[in-house]
């Protein structure tokens, strides 16, 4: 297995835990409680540092074209 492999194999793995971070999300969306706000918020910046990985792990394997930001 190459290095390339390995940082797709990353890649999949965070992409899966988005979606699950996701799916977290939308289940309190329209809860606008004191508790859930602190929640989404976690929530969203758990999103956003995932897809900063992402992006910087397709700069790794020269795919940066390929990443909308």
């Amino acid at each position: 297995m190459t290095w390339i492999d390995l940082v797709k194999n990353e890649i999949n793995s965070l992409e899966k835990k988005k979606v699950k971070i996701k799916t977290q999300l939308d289940k309190i969306r329209d809860d606008d409680s004191v508790n859930s706000f602190e929640k989404k918020v976690s929530l969203m910046a758990e999103m956003k540092a995932i897809d900063e990985a992402i992006h910087r792990f397709h700069v790794l394997i020269g795919k940066q074209d390929m990443v909308d930001e």
